[in-house]
């Protein structure tokens, strides 16, 4: 016969420490030996906002943990004839600040008229952040619009220039990320808008003339080249704005 001594009361901690939204909560032991010897095994009760739960192992799993939960563990340890006193150790389920994955400019290669879209994916466990869009030119420090869309030809822009989106999600206590995404600005095409020849009833020994107009998407000044070719043999006739007829270069007909 011999007199058991109860095993000791353990101290307690949850870990980790500052657990957020997904956490997987572990209860963490520290304990003098037991006075005996006896080997020492702990019963867990977990409690959520005051509420005890089912939990009853010296784990909650991620997927039982919400940002503002308080939650609290008990562990009585036993030494299989007596318990001792419980443990106990509390945590606060904090925020979790929202992350940008992923950031998509389009359209890719656009000119100086083209209406670009900034799209932002976001990951947040504890809500749907707000999400605000920034566009600037960064070599000239000045921004120059907001929204997930820019109209290019409503701002000052010239082909060359790099243009910046950048994304910021905020969340709910103020908690923010951000990402950036860039793309230059290209060359638009030229458009040739007309071309007329005079005079309008040549002779086989006219001075013909070759005038164009046309337009540039930014605003660049034009230049023109001039290839004329007989539409009915098909042969080269010269090049430049003007060309002087001759029998060898054309017939009555042609």
């Amino acid at each position: 016969f011999r007199i058991n001594t109860p095993p000791p009361q353990p101290a307690v901690a949850i870990l980790p420490e500052g657990a957020v939204t997904g956490d997987l909560l572990q209860a963490s032991i520290t304990a003098d030996a037991d006075a005996d010897g006896d080997s020492v095994s702990y019963d867990y009760e977990w409690i959520q906002d005051g509420v005890a739960t089912a939990h009853a192992t010296a784990t909650v799993p991620s997927t039982a943990t919400a940002k503002n939960q308080i939650w609290t563990v008990r562990a009585t340890p036993s030494d299989g004839t007596d318990t001792g006193p419980a443990g106990e150790a509390f945590v606060l389920i904090a925020n979790t600040p929202p992350s940008v994955t992923g950031l998509l400019l389009l359209p890719y290669g656009p000119s100086t008229t083209s209406v670009l879209t900034c799209e932002a994916t976001v990951a947040d466990p504890d809500e749907s952040p707000s999400l605000g869009y920034i566009w600037s030119i960064p070599a000239a420090g000045a921004a120059i619009g907001s929204g997930p869309e820019l109209d290019l030809s409503t701002v000052m822009i010239s082909s060359g220039d790099v243009i910046q989106c950048e994304a910021t999600a905020t969340d709910s206590d103020g908690a923010t990320a951000s990402a950036t995404a860039s793309m230059e600005v290209l060359n638009g095409s030229p458009s040739i808008s007309g071309v007329s020849i005079s005079p309008p009833f040549p002779g086989p020994a006219s001075l013909l003339g070759c005038s164009a107009t046309g337009t540039d998407p930014d605003g660049d000044t034009l230049s023109f080249t001039y290839a004329w070719v007989n539409g009915t043999t098909g042969a080269s006739l010269g090049s430049g704005s003007e060309l002087q007829l001759d029998a060898s270069l054309a017939s009555a007909g042609d």
